[in-house]
């Protein structure tokens, strides 16, 4: 028994160095990052296919003594399933950046656009996430790094709930299958005749029905109706002329007091002769 406890707690100690050993090498890793990086503002769900990009912030802040000169940002996003052209990055109001394929629903996008930091110095950049239509439905994680030539600065991640037309596919390799199994075999069925179609100009008629001729010739003499009786009322209304009207102006008076009312007859005055020539004597 004291063999088995002492093997026991000889096993648990060298379990305990090896744990110890591995938080040393990893902690000093987070730590040893020259600068800090923060992703702010990624959205716990996104559609695919929506038309409005998804805005969110990364911050940077150099932890190291000295300035950090040609600095560029890495984004890895995965999904299972995920084609190349399924997601999208873009700076604000920018055109999309870069992709490639990292394979096994991963694609990496590369922001062109260097910078530098100085010594303490932040930073702050604003992108835009937007997955296509044909994106699939799971969980995806978004890695971003920064990198000054090949050497990591530091980085940071989130992860998103995509909704997409379809579920998510794990990318997985399947070896071809040789068994051809049960092969179905058919006879041949009956055969068929078609008989020719009639052509279209079979189909059409060029002749006038004859309700189209009779049609036209009640118009026609319904027409002529309407202008005789027309033509006839015009004809028998009588002219009316109407006698013009004229003001009678009186005369001026020329100072002379005016007369009104009736016309008194004057006195008759004698009829004179005419003398006659006095008669030349006979001789």
């Amino acid at each position: 028994m004291s063999t088995l406890r002492r093997l026991a707690t000889g096993t648990a100690t060298v379990a305990g160095v090896l744990l110890a050993m591995l938080a040393l090498t990893t902690t000093p890793a987070h730590a040893a990052d020259a600068v800090e990086v923060d992703l702010d503002g990624i959205s716990g769900n996104i559609t695919a296919g929506s038309r409005s990009f998804d805005g969110f912030s990364a911050r940077y802040e150099n932890k190291s003594d000295g300035a950090i000169s040609n600095i560029h940002a890495v984004f890895t996003i995965h999904l299972d399933g995920l084609a190349p052209d399924g997601v999208r990055i873009q700076r604000a109001l920018g055109a999309p950046l870069p992709s490639e394929s990292a394979g096994g629903g991963t694609v990496r996008i590369t922001d062109p656009l260097t910078f530098d930091l100085g010594r303490r110095d932040r930073r702050q950049s604003n992108y835009a996430l937007q997955f296509a239509d044909g994106a699939p439905s799971g969980k995806a994680s978004i890695t971003l790094e920064l990198y000054s030539g090949s050497t990591r600065l530091g980085g940071a991640s989130a992860s998103t709930t995509v909704r997409g037309a379809a579920a998510a596919t794990p990318t997985t390799s399947t070896p071809p299958n040789t068994n051809p199994g049960i092969v179905p075999t058919f006879e041949a069925g009956p055969s068929y005749s078609l008989a020719p179609l009639p052509k279209a100009v079979d189909l059409t008629s060029t002749d006038v029905p004859p309700s189209l001729y009779i049609l036209g010739g009640l118009l026609v003499t319904l027409g002529g109706v309407i202008l005789f009786l027309i033509f006839r009322r015009q004809r028998g209304v009588a002219l009316v002329e109407y006698p013009a009207r004229y003001e009678e102006v009186p005369p001026p008076s020329l100072g002379y007091p005016s007369v009104t009312g009736p016309m008194r007859p004057t006195a008759v005055l004698p009829t004179v002769r005419r003398p006659e020539p006095p008669r030349r004597p006979r001789p």
